[in-house]
């Protein structure tokens, strides 16, 4: 395993999820790029809101989710990119594993969809629709306090 892609947002889950790609990106020697996908419409404003196009956004100080995963992995001392996409998020985490050749996508699983459901749409439709292996890790429940 030489390249891994690990999709965050900043949530408990995709915490884990950056925790967990780390350890196996240190076992293996692999290489890191970390994607924070957040939807066009957030980024378009004034008339170009009408016509929301995908495209990189600068990484900044204003990113807290790729702020964390790079202190993580400089922490861990894992070699890591970072990549903000205005996009759909399923398509930017797979544009960037394919334009990177990864070995593994690696997303954490909020699992908000109804009591019976397991995974949340973007690690279902992940699953769904990668050509390659993608990892789910799932948050660990929040604990009660006493």
């Amino acid at each position: 395993m030489k390249n891994l892609v690990i999709a965050t947002d900043g949530s408990a889950a995709a915490e884990e999820a950056v925790e967990f790609g780390l350890e196996l990106a240190l076992d293996h020697g692999a290489a890191v790029v970390f994607v924070h996908a957040v939807p066009a419409e957030e980024f378009a404003v004034g008339r170009l809101a009408a016509v929301p196009r995908p495209h990189g956004e600068p990484v900044d100080d204003s990113d807290a989710a790729l702020g964390a995963a790079a202190a993580a992995a400089e922490k861990a001392g894992v070699s890591h990119t970072l990549e903000r996409l205005s996009d759909d998020t399923v398509h930017a985490i797979l544009q960037v594993a394919e334009r990177e050749d990864a070995d593994l996508i690696v997303v954490g699983s909020h699992g908000h969809r109804g009591v019976g459901s397991l995974l949340g749409s973007v690690s279902r439709d992940l699953l769904r629709r990668a050509d390659r292996p993608v990892l789910v890790v799932k948050a660990a429940p929040a604990s009660a306090s006493s």
